[in-house]
């Protein structure tokens, strides 16, 4: 009867097991399958993500190549400009030279100091094809922000610029008085006088043309070499007059042009104060700026005798040929006319 017993227990427990391990078979797999499909699912989502990244890195690149790409465009094609201008510059400035050469020539200063005049009308009018030469080059300049790096390039022009105008507002101031005549005193044309004289002896030609000249052409070279920055443009006022204070030149010229044509500017001093600035184009574009906005009536006289007071003082700092001391002068004798 106890082996009996013995035995059923034993069934039972096979019985068990029987049905146990199967279940336990089906669960335990199930929860590793579950497992399994998550650690899948898992390292898929890392594939994705890892593929994202590196499709986002890519894209990140190739936008920098792109943008490298777009700078390197935008250099050559401002060099290839600055090429040709310097072609035209030189060609221009070469021309000048060979004009004063000729009238060298034509003009006897030893010879009671008398100058031809059928010569002298010719090489005029090819003059005055130059000084329109330069005055187109000194608008580009002027006009265009891609010359902002020459900083001083418009200046040199200025100067050169003013002085042919010089000689052939002469020309024709002086076209009747000797039309119908041979010869004429050339010290009846200073102008023109100073122009072909020996460099020692004049006091113009040499600062105003010679000097600039050269200097120009140093600055056109130097734009060839250079590296380029992109100065973010504003509009905003009191951002161009912090501007104004800027070590960059450049940042400082475009500000003061910005403020030139500004309808919000009503505190003028920091505009005022640029007359001293360091870059002779800095304060000759000051000139300019304050010109207009003196001929659209919004400076008020505290602020016109500031202006004058600081004109003085600018006029008093730089040569006599300086071209700012030219245009400081015309501005000052604009407010005097007024008073």
């Amino acid at each position: 009867m106890a082996l009996e017993s013995e035995w059923s227990s034993l069934e039972r427990v096979k019985l068990f097991v029987s049905i146990i391990t199967p279940l336990t078979v089906v669960i335990v797999g199930y929860f590793i399958t579950k497992q399994l499909d998550k650690d899948r699912e898992e390292r898929g989502k890392q594939f994705e993500e890892k593929r994202r990244q590196e499709e986002l890195e890519r894209e990140k690149q190739q936008k920098i190549e792109d943008q490298r790409e777009l700078g390197r465009q935008r250099i050559e094609a401002k060099r290839e400009l600055y090429r040709k201008f310097l072609s035209d510059y030189v060609k221009t400035y070469n021309s000048a030279k060979r004009i004063r050469r000729l009238l060298r020539v034509i003009c006897s200063l030893e010879n009671e100091g008398m100058v031809s005049v059928e010569p002298y009308h010719e090489q005029m009018q090819a003059l005055i094809d130059v000084q329109l030469q330069f005055e187109y080059l000194k608008k580009v300049v002027e006009n265009s922000d891609v010359f902002l790096e020459a900083r001083d390039l418009a200046l040199y022009l200025y100067s050169i610029e003013s002085y042919l105008n010089k000689i052939v507002g002469e020309y024709e101031d002086k076209y009747k008085s000797f039309a119908r005549k041979d010869l004429y005193p050339i010290n009846e044309l200073p102008y023109l006088r100073d122009f072909i004289i020996s460099t020692k002896y004049s006091k113009k030609f040499k600062p105003m043309f010679k000097d600039a000249g050269d200097k120009g052409l140093a600055a056109m070279l130097k734009l060839l070499t250079v590296d380029y920055v992109e100065i973010e443009e504003s509009h905003d006022v009191d951002a161009l007059i912090k501007d104004l204070e800027n070590k960059d030149s450049m940042v400082r010229l475009r500000a003061v042009k910005e403020l030139g044509k500004s309808k919000d500017l009503k505190d003028m001093e920091p505009l005022i104060n640029a007359l001293g600035d360091k870059s002779g184009y800095v304060r000759l574009r000051t000139i300019k700026a304050l010109g207009k906005l003196h001929d659209a009536k919004k400076i008020d006289k505290i602020d016109e005798d500031r202006i004058r007071e600081q004109l003085n003082e600018l006029i008093s700092s730089v040569n006599e040929y300086d071209i700012v001391r030219e245009e400081a002068e015309d501005l000052k004798k604009r407010y005097q006319t007024e008073e």
